[in-house]
């Protein structure tokens, strides 16, 4: 089988897997749930956003986790308890750059067992050119990669995958990234238990 003919019957295996995940009857209320809110100080173009969410809930479905994004409106927001729960994305402007301790080569940070996740988006405007799709993956990558840090244990980085350090520019602006099999289950175990306290 060609190499281009393999990795199509894996995306397409992947797929189905993740859509009988998500199709499962009873599997919901095993599902571990993540409630994600942003914070676009950057003035993210809209369908860049939109289409970079909906990629980390392809990325967590995968790893067996629902991503619940929340509306900046959400009443819940003012329930103390409720906050300690949520993650917080910052899509951070240039402006900002100086107040986010924040290395020059990176573009994201996410100190593991925190709750907040703050990303350099004009950086990552600098990468994607200007093309909705790429700069949806990259960015949708980023924010799944960095919420990763929070939940997985402290140094998760992997050899490859979502949670390598560094990723592939060509290959984050073309497609979700995924956690590995070791990864989705520190995942699951993390929420769930996170859940159960």
């Amino acid at each position: 089988m060609s190499g281009r003919r393999s990795a199509l019957v894996a995306a397409l295996a992947f797929t189905l897997r993740v859509a009988a995940l998500h199709a499962a009857p009873g599997k919901e209320l095993d599902t571990p749930r993540l409630a994600v809110v942003v914070n676009d100080y950057a003035g993210a173009e809209p369908a860049v956003l939109e289409l970079a969410k909906s990629h980390v809930i392809l990325i967590y479905r995968g790893a067996g986790v629902a991503v619940d994004w929340v509306d900046r409106e959400d009443p819940r927001l003012d329930d103390q308890a409720f906050l300690k729960s949520i993650v917080t994305v910052s899509l951070y402007s240039e402006e900002m750059d100086d107040r986010s301790d924040v290395r020059d080569a990176v573009v994201a940070k996410a100190p593991p067992g925190g709750r907040t996740v703050k990303v350099l988006y004009h950086r990552l405007e600098e990468i994607w050119s200007g093309r909705t799709p790429e700069a949806a993956f990259l960015l949708g990558n980023v924010i799944a990669h960095e919420i990763g840090h929070l939940v997985l244990p402290r140094g998760a980085h992997a050899r490859y995958g979502l949670m390598a350090p560094e990723m592939s520019i060509p290959i984050a602006t073309s497609r979700p990234l995924f956690f590995t099999p070791a990864e989705r289950k520190l995942l699951r175990s993390a929420l769930t238990s996170a859940a159960d306290d």
